[in-house]
C-alpha cells in the first residue's frame, strides 16, 4: 500500500522508498521521515482508490492498530477495508438496516473491529455485528430529525455521545441495548443543530468540546450535568475567533440568518490540549484550551486567542468538513470546496501540500496512526489512500499537486487556491501508467 515496486536492471527490487517504510531511520519512524523531509512530501501520491460504495462517502476512520478502515455512505452501507503494508482489500460490505445516507460510523472499542455503530440521516442510531460473513444488526434509538456525529469516551468500550441536529448531545450505554437507551446530557437548540464533537484527550474523558451552527465552540464537563435539565447546562469554557464576533444587539439579530452558515464543521483535540477548529464559512484555527481565556461572554469564559489561523482553502458548501492532525500533531489536514486536501505545518501555519483528491469537495480526513498515510473521501463514491510514491516529482502521473508553502499570517481571508468545478478524473499512477500505454499503442 505504501510504495509500488517497479522494474530495475531487469529485477523487481524494493525502491529506496519502499525500503524507507519498511525500518526505522535514525529512530524515527517512516511517518516522521516523511512529513519532515519536502523531498518525500514532494512524493505526496494517490496510491489506491477504495471503490465498492454506490453514493458519497460521509465517514471514514482507521482502527487503533491501523490495520482496518471503516467507511460509510449515502448508500446505506459501511464497509471494512482490510489494510496491509501492500494494500487495501474489502472485508466486508455491510447492510446496515438504515434508510437513508450514512454519516457516521465506529468500531466499537474492545470488539476486535467486529461491532460497528452508526447513524444516518433516518435518524436512527444502530449497532451492527459483523460474524464471518453474516452480520446482525440492532436499533439502539432514534434522534429526530437526525444524528451527524458519533464519538467514544476515551477508555470506554460502551459509552459514546451523539450530536443531533435537534442540538442535543446524547449518552449511549452498550451495557443497556435496549431501544431508547441514551440519555440527553445537552440541549442546545437555540444554537442550531450539533455538527461537532471533540473529546479533551488529557482530561481523564470528562471534557467535551461541542460545535453548533454558531461561531462559538463549548467545553462542558460530563461530570457537572444534570440529566434533569440539559437546557440547563454551562459550558466550562468556549472557544471564539475575535472577528466573528457581533455586539450584542446584532447578535440576537443575526443569530437566525446565520445558522446553517456558519458554525464549527469538525473539531480535533492534540494531546497537547490543543483544539483545533474548522469553522464553515471561515478558516481553520488552533486553540490552547489550557490557556486563561480572556473574557467572558454570557457569563461563560471565553478564548479568543488564536494560536494560529491556517488559510487558503474554501469551507461553504457542506457542514461535514473534518480536521485532523497529523505526524506527533506538528501538521494538520483538512479538505476544502475546491476538492482538494490540504496540510499545514501547526505553529507557522505554513501550507506545506495540496493535492486533488476529490472531483467536486473533500470533506473526510483519517491519518494512518502509524504509517505515512491518508484516507480521504467526499462527493466522489470512493476512498482514496494517499502516502509516499515512487515516482520522481516531475514524473509523478497522478493528481497531486504540491506547492511551495506560503504564510498563514497576516490572518486576512484569502481567496480559494482553485475554483474549478468540472469534474475530474483523479488516478492512481497504476492507471495513469496503464492509459498512457493505452495512448501510446493508438498512435
Amino acid at each position: 500500500m505504501l510504495s509500488n515496486l517497479h522494474e530495475k536492471r531487469g529485477r523487481r527490487e524494493p525502491s529506496f522508498f519502499a525500503r524507507i517504510v519498511e525500518r526505522p531511520i535514525f529512530g524515527s519512524s517512516p511517518r516522521d521521515v516523511f512529513w519532515h523531509s519536502p523531498a518525500l512530501r514532494a512524493r505526496f501520491t494517490l496510491l489506491q482508490k477504495l471503490a465498492e460504495h454506490r453514493g458519497c462517502v460521509n465517514t471514514i476512520e482507521w482502527n487503533s492498530t491501523g490495520t482496518r478502515l471503516i467507511s460509510g455512505s449515502d448508500d446505506c452501507r459501511v464497509c471494512i477495508w482490510s489494510c496491509s503494508s501492500e494494500n487495501a482489500r474489502l472485508s466486508a460490505a455491510i447492510e446496515t438496516g438504515h434508510h437513508r445516507n450514512v454519516f457516521d460510523a465506529k468500531f466499537v472499542p474492545g470488539s476486535g473491529d467486529n461491532k460497528v455503530v452508526t447513524c444516518a440521516l433516518d435518524g436512527e442510531v444502530r449497532l451492527t455485528e459483523v460474524q464471518g460473513l453474516a452480520h446482525t444488526q440492532q436499533l439502539l434509538g432514534s434522534i429526530l430529525p437526525f444524528a451527524t456525529k458519533l464519538e467514544f469516551q476515551p477508555g470506554s468500550l460502551s459509552c459514546f455521545v451523539s450530536a443531533g441536529q435537534d442540538g442535543t448531545v446524547g449518552m449511549w450505554d452498550l451495557r443497556q441495548p435496549q431501544q431508547g437507551s441514551n440519555e440527553v446530557l445537552l440541549d442546545l437548540g437555540e444554537f442550531g443543530g450539533c455538527t461537532a464533537l471533540a473529546f479533551d484527550l488529557c482530561a481523564q474523558s470528562n471534557l467535551l468540546a461541542v460545535g453548533c451552527e454558531d461561531p462559538l465552540v463549548r467545553l462542558f464537563d460530563l461530570r457537572a450535568l444534570s440529566r434533569n435539565c440539559p437546557t440547563g447546562a454551562r459550558p466550562v469554557q468556549a472557544f471564539l475567533v475575535p472577528q466573528l464576533l457581533l455586539p450584542g444587539a446584532a447578535r440576537n439579530r443575526a443569530h437566525t440568518r446565520r445558522l446553517m452558515e456558519g458554525g464549527a464543521s469538525g473539531l480535533a483535540y492534540s494531546s497537547r490540549g490543543e483544539l483545533a477548529v474548522n469553522l464553515r464559512g471561515a478558516n481553520l484555527y488552533r486553540f490552547d484550551t489550557r490557556a486563561t481565556p480572556e473574557q467572558e461572554i454570557n457569563g461563560v469564559p471565553t478564548s479568543t486567542a488564536v494560536l494560529t489561523e491556517y488559510v487558503g482553502r474554501e469551507n461553504v458548501q457542506t457542514f461535514a468538513k473534518e480536521v485532523c492532525w497529523l505526524h506527533d500533531e506538528r501538521y494538520i489536514a483538512s479538505g476544502g470546496d475546491s476538492g482538494e486536501v490540504y496540510v499545514w505545518e501547526r505553529c507557522q501555519g505554513d501550507c506545506v501540500l495540496r493535492a486533488r483528491a476529490d472531483s467536486r469537495i473533500v470533506n473526510c480526513v483519517a491519518a494512518h496512526p502509524v504509517q505515512p498515510v491518508l484516507a480521504v473521501s467526499g462527493i466522489d463514491m470512493d476512498v482514496k489512500l494517499f502516502g509516499l510514491g515512487d515516482a520522481r516529482p516531475a514524473l509523478n502521473m497522478c493528481q497531486a499537486s504540491p506547492f511551495p508553502a506560503y504564510s498563514a499570517r497576516p490572518s486576512r481571508r484569502r481567496p480559494c487556491l482553485s475554483s474549478r468545478r468540472e469534474e475530474l478524473s483523479i488516478l492512481t499512477a497504476s492507471e495513469a501508467a496503464e492509459r498512457l500505454a493505452s495512448a501510446r499503442s493508438l498512435r
